[in-house]
């Protein structure tokens, strides 16, 4: 179900970035849909409806779509939580482990010395 909603939100917001970027650049492949006129008269528009500046529109929209995803993590975040909370102590655990000097696994020259006669190991033979 989140995964439906994720892309019933991010889906529409790429449509309208990559309208909005490729028409504030005149970017528009030979379609009037992309061209600048139609970014303007859109824009014009939100404008007129909204009673603003059409130049602080894309202001707010950025803004918007900010405190947007903003909710959308935290609700992703939310149903998560057991998941993420798992990842932060292990990540918490590796990190102090890794501040401890632990002792060090790899054999070292005592260890790999061969039994003298009198060892226990020798006896039991």
């Amino acid at each position: 179900m989140t995964r439906v909603a994720l892309i019933f939100w991010v889906v529409p917001l790429a449509l309208y970035t990559s309208w909005f970027v490729l028409s504030a650049n005149d970017v528009n492949f030979g379609s009037i849909y992309l061209s600048r006129q139609m970014h303007d008269l859109v824009m014009q528009t939100y404008a007129n409806l909204l009673g603003l500046d059409p130049d602080i529109i894309p202001a707010l929209l950025i803004r918007a779509v900010i405190w947007d995803a903003a909710v959308v993590l935290c609700i992703v975040a939310f149903r998560r939580r057991k998941r993420i909370r798992a990842w932060w102590n292990e990540r918490r655990r590796l990190r102090l482990a890794a501040q401890v000097d632990l002792p060090a696994s790899e054999p070292t020259a005592a260890s790999l010395a061969l039994p003298q006669q009198g060892d226990p190991v020798e006896r039991a033979l």
